[in-house]
């Protein structure tokens, strides 16, 4: 299923027309590149990282706008030399990269929290659970320690 919506980027604050899916986003080149300060019709691009889509604008006509794939859209961030788009690139040549090289993936803190949170609040069901268990065991050994015979001497 296609989405069509406008997102803020990091870069000047500019919208930018996503379309595609969660999956296979689309970014209307145009925007990025006034958000980037580049000029969008200097760039060449993979044809594979180009799509063309039929839109209309806001009278209703029908024009054709040239679209980014997700590597195409990192492509040109990396053609950029504006400040929002050295910063991007920063992060992701010394932290993104680096820890896909060490662990084989990279995590966001959050994604590591979302990951772990539910893992340590089972363990701590657990432990509370195993708590439980020993203070009823500690009540039965006393009570069973309370009715047993008591032997009598002769």
């Amino acid at each position: 299923m296609k989405t069509k919506k406008a997102f803020r980027n990091p870069f000047k604050n500019h919208a930018i027309r996503v379309s595609g899916t969660p999956d296979n986003p689309l970014f209307c080149a145009v925007d990025v590149c006034a958000s980037l300060g580049l000029e969008h019709h200097l760039l060449r691009f993979p044809a594979e990282e180009v799509v063309l889509l039929k839109t209309a604008d806001r009278n209703g006509k029908k024009r054709e706008l040239c679209f980014l794939t997700e590597p195409g859209f990192y492509r040109l961030i990396f053609l950029s030399d504006h400040p929002d788009a050295d910063e991007f690139k920063n992060w992701v040549l010394r932290e993104v990269l680096p820890q896909i090289r060490k662990t084989g993936g990279f995590t966001t803190a959050r994604q590591e929290e979302e990951t772990f949170l539910p893992c340590a609040e089972a363990l701590l069901e657990i432990l509370i659970e195993q708590e439980r268990l020993n203070d009823r065991i500690e009540r039965l050994l006393s009570q069973a320690s309370l009715t047993e015979p008591t032997s009598i001497n002769h």
